[in-house]
């Protein structure tokens, strides 16, 4: 197998593993594989968007002239986090706005996830083969840490657009953390790695710890989130069954 066919392998992997994982979970009434797959088209196009938004923000150039501590931190949420979920945010409301599948809870979840793994895909393109001589480090290091995290962010947006579609009356609470959950889980993790570049390298053990604890606790976290709208759907698809 060619270097190239590796490469492509390694960054798509973890994709497609994550990918039959979300689409596996939905137990009741499955997305069509076609809807699925127009997800995932639109996170690969929500990239697009987020380097426009990065390119045209005021804020970039002034960012990225920082130096020092904290830097990592502006970079993380304003280069990164908002720009990036804010792109995602509405390629799933025009892929949501009128899909008549998107009938459960857990349904926002699933596309959310689906969407943002399709960001996750093209986005682990451009890192493997931007960092050809040290592609092997790179896919492995996204794999465990990077995938995963673009999969949590998709279940914080989808389990709190699906509170917001669901809900008779959604609170301003849920409709904000619609976008705040994902910014601020992906900020967080972005401003981790960030800092080690800006901290005294005594502490970078003591910050990869927090990161990697982050990181698991984050994906416990949206593993409850998918359970709290799987049971919320087992109830409902049970009581319409009796009926």
């Amino acid at each position: 197998m060619s270097t190239t066919s590796l490469m492509l392998l390694f960054a798509l992997l973890p994709i497609v593993i994550l990918l039959i994982h979300i689409y596996v979970i939905d137990k009741y009434q499955k997305e069509p594989i076609g809807k699925i797959v127009l997800s995932f088209m639109a996170g690969v196009a929500s990239l697009f968007i987020a380097l426009v938004l990065v390119h045209y923000s005021p804020l970039t150039e002034y960012i990225e002239g920082i130096q020092g501590v904290g830097s990592g931190v502006l970079e993380a949420f304003f280069n990164a986090a908002i720009p990036e979920e804010m792109a995602k945010l509405f390629m799933l409301w025009l892929v949501l706005r009128r899909n008549r599948y998107f009938d459960e809870k857990v349904d926002g979840i699933v596309y959310a996830v689906s969407l943002s793994l399709g960001f996750a895909a093209f986005e682990n393109l451009l890192y493997i083969f931007q960092n050809y001589p040290d592609w092997e480090n790179v896919a492995v290091m996204r794999a465990l840490f990077a995938v995963p995290g673009h999969y949590c962010y998709g279940v914080l947006m989808g389990y709190f657009y699906s509170k917001v579609k669901f809900t008779s009356h959604p609170s301003v609470k849920d409709m904000v953390m619609v976008l705040l959950a994902p910014v601020l889980a992906h900020g967080i993790y972005d401003s981790l790695l960030f800092e080690m570049e800006n901290i005294n390298p005594g502490f970078v053990f003591f910050m990869s710890s927090v990161f990697v604890i982050f990181t698991i606790l984050l994906w416990k976290h949206s593993k409850k989130k998918i359970r709290e709208h799987l049971n919320a759907d087992k109830e409902y698809f049970d009581r319409t069954t009796i009926d």
